[in-house]
C-alpha cells in the first residue's frame, strides 16, 4: 500500500511543470528525509547522484532506460534542499526558468526536538 508522501510525490509533484519550491517539516510524518526517498523511489535524483535507468527526464518525463534522444536531450529530473548555497544559485538562474536542471527545492523548519 502506498503511503501518504509517495501519493503526494506521483500525483502532485511529478506532474508539476517549472519549478516547484516544497516547505517540509523537518521533524514531522512528512519531513524532509521522507519526502528525498518518495522523490528518489519515483526516479528524481538529488543534486549530485548520477542518473540511473530509472532516472525521469526533466524535460519530457521519460525514465532514461526509455528516452529517445531524438525527442530531446536528456536532463535528469533533480531536487535540492534550501540548504544547498549551489543548489539555490542553479535554482534561481534564469537557464532553469523551466526546472529543467534542478525542478524542487525542499526547505525544511525544524520543529521541536
Amino acid at each position: 500500500m502506498e503511503d501518504r508522501i509517495h501519493a503526494l510525490v506521483r500525483e502532485k509533484l511529478l506532474v508539476a511543470t517549472g519549478r516547484v519550491f516544497i516547505r517540509a517539516d523537518y521533524v514531522s510524518a512528512i519531513g524532509y528525509a521522507k519526502l528525498r526517498m518518495a522523490l528518489e523511489d519515483a526516479g528524481v535524483l538529488g543534486e549530485a547522484t548520477s542518473p540511473q535507468d530509472g532516472t525521469l527526464c526533466a524535460r519530457c518525463g521519460e525514465t532514461r532506460g526509455a528516452h529517445k534522444e531524438a525527442a530531446c536531450t536528456f536532463a535528469p529530473l533533480r531536487y535540492v534542499s534550501l540548504a544547498s548555497e549551489a543548489g539555490k544559485t542553479t535554482y534561481n538562474a534564469a537557464e532553469n526558468s523551466q526546472g529543467h536542471l534542478i525542478r524542487y527545492l525542499i526547505e525544511t523548519e525544524k520543529r521541536g526536538a
